[in-house]
């Protein structure tokens, strides 16, 4: 769990201490952006695993949910400062009243939405606890929506990422059946353009069958305190646990080596 800050110099300090009083001469970002980069950290942690977990890199996943650990809120986590921006407009835009614009309910805002899956690990049979916080569905269209930041040097031709599809994927089974999804658009914000990629959504039993399989592989690793295989991917370098997970590998590739 993400519990406070690693300063530019090394040093580990809690939210609190860094909000209050920051220990270096000069804070690496304003306050205003830190106090977002913290709402993020402190927002809703719900009971059980999330689509967020198994969408992304499971070792990663793995290492927040073992691990106490802090991380650089300019190099690591100003992506969460740029989310809340965009989360802020998100959560309050249908209640825009000024020129007589009323939607009466039409979307589906920020919402978490739960579903009980059952894996089996070895023979034995689990029923876990899972899941997705979904941004907007639209009821009219039924379109689901995902906002995601990216950065400006980022070429249109490699979106959408691909455990951005795997995850709205997700989102539109938990919707199901209260909610039935026909179009998905992933909305992708940098500061210069806005890239909307529309996906038909996957069958649903195909879904589930992707999320029994990692939530397997992930409640195994977390019950049994064994690490599990990391995804290599371009995000590997700004990953908090890049050194924790190069240990793990040294460590998997001297033992094969016996």
């Amino acid at each position: 769990m993400l519990v406070g800050f690693e300063c530019p110099n090394g040093q580990k300090i809690s939210f609190k201490e860094c909000l209050q009083n920051c220990p270096q001469q000069k804070r690496c970002l304003p306050v205003s952006m830190l106090v977002g980069i913290v709402r993020y950290a402190l927002e809703e942690r719900p009971d059980g695993y999330t689509a967020t977990q198994i969408s992304q890199c499971l070792r990663k996943s793995y290492f927040e949910i073992k691990y106490n650990y802090y991380a650089s809120p300019k190099e690591q986590l100003f992506f969460a400062y740029r989310g809340n921006v965009i989360h802020s407009i998100l959560s309050d835009f249908d209640t825009f009243r000024e020129l007589g614009v009323y939607y009466n309910g039409r979307f589906v805002i920020e919402k978490r939405f739960y579903k009980p899956v059952e894996v089996v690990i070895g023979k034995e049979k689990h029923l876990l606890k899972f899941s997705g916080k979904i941004d907007i569905y639209d009821t009219r269209t039924k379109t689901l929506y995902d906002y995601k930041t990216i950065s400006d040097f980022v070429k249109q031709d490699l979106l959408p990422r691909p455990h951005h599809v795997v995850q709205t994927n997700i989102y539109s089974y938990l919707l199901s059946p209260t909610y039935k999804v026909e179009r998905i658009v992933i909305v992708y914000v940098a500061m210069n353009n806005v890239y909307e990629i529309e996906l038909e959504p996957k069958p649903n039993d195909e879904i589930l069958d992707f999320i029994r399989d990692q939530l397997a592989k992930l409640h195994y690793a977390v019950t049994q305190n064994v690490v599990p295989e990391a995804t290599p991917n371009g995000f590997c370098k700004m990953c908090m646990f890049k050194q924790k997970c190069t240990e793990v590998d040294k460590l998997i590739q001297k033992f094969s080596n016996l």
